[in-house]
């Protein structure tokens, strides 16, 4: 039988993954809502619908509140990143799938005995003044860019090297003595779909308990290296000593 879904947050650019993966494993968008395009006026209305997983592609800062929500009404979620601030208590509930498509890569197809992750973003000034760099809204750089990253780094036992500036060439990669593999290689849809496949066949998802460790991992570098703008133009090196 064929899933169906309701996606909040549906007008961004992320949800366009979701769509394109929800289409690839047969199932069906039978609700949306977006403040921008919805003809809804509250997100609570998806509810007048029938469906099985709530999607969650909202702005990070109301993640919270919709996966409360979503559970109140006896739904499945699947939620970007980061499902929780830093100031949020964690809903441990597996009915939570929480998007880390990395988990899903399987990188020892492409690589073998990884030693570094590699993370070096580039974004223009306008995006580095946007709600985007805003802590209270995103949970701060390690939130919110570096998250899938540093969880890479953390399944391989790799060092992390990260950075974000205006200039430069961006570039996310994991690198051995020898070789590189370029991470932006893989169809990012590919991932969510197998990420789909995973939640949807096998309730194989990403719980809340499976990112205690992940969770405490960027609190502690957040408070370290800087939660915004003081880690811009900053090398971040973090080594696998846990």
């Amino acid at each position: 039988m064929n899933k169906t879904f309701a996606m909040l947050g549906s007008a961004g650019y992320i949800a366009k993954r979701h769509k394109e993966a929800i289409q690839r494993i047969g199932g069906k968008i039978v609700v949306e809502y977006d403040p921008f395009l919805s003809n809804l006026q509250y997100p609570h209305h998806v509810f007048k619908w029938d469906f099985d997983y709530l999607v969650i592609c909202s702005p990070t800062h109301t993640h919270y509140d919709y996966i409360k929500m979503g559970l109140n009404e006896g739904k499945k979620i699947i939620c970007e990143k980061p499902a929780f601030l830093p100031w949020q208590p964690l809903i441990d509930n597996d009915d939570i799938n929480i998007v880390l498509q990395y988990r899903f890569l399987h990188l020892e197809r492409y690589i073998k005995n990884p030693i570094i992750v590699r993370a070096h973003m580039v974004r223009d000034k306008n995006y580095l003044k946007s709600s985007k760099m805003d802590s209270r809204q995103t949970g701060g750089l390690f939130f919110n860019l570096f998250i899938h990253t540093i969880d890479l780094a953390l399944q391989y036992k790799c060092t992390f090297d990260g950075w974000i500036g205006t200039e430069g060439s961006q570039i996310r990669c994991v690198e051995n003595t020898k070789n590189r593999f370029d991470l932006d290689s893989i169809p990012v849809v590919d991932l969510y779909t197998r990420m789909y496949k995973k939640i949807v066949n096998e309730d194989k998802g990403v719980k809340p308990k499976d990112i205690m460790f992940l969770r405490w991992w960027l609190e502690r570098h957040s408070e370290i290296f800087g939660y915004g703008m003081n880690s811009v133009n900053t090398g971040i090196t973090i080594e696998p000593k846990f």
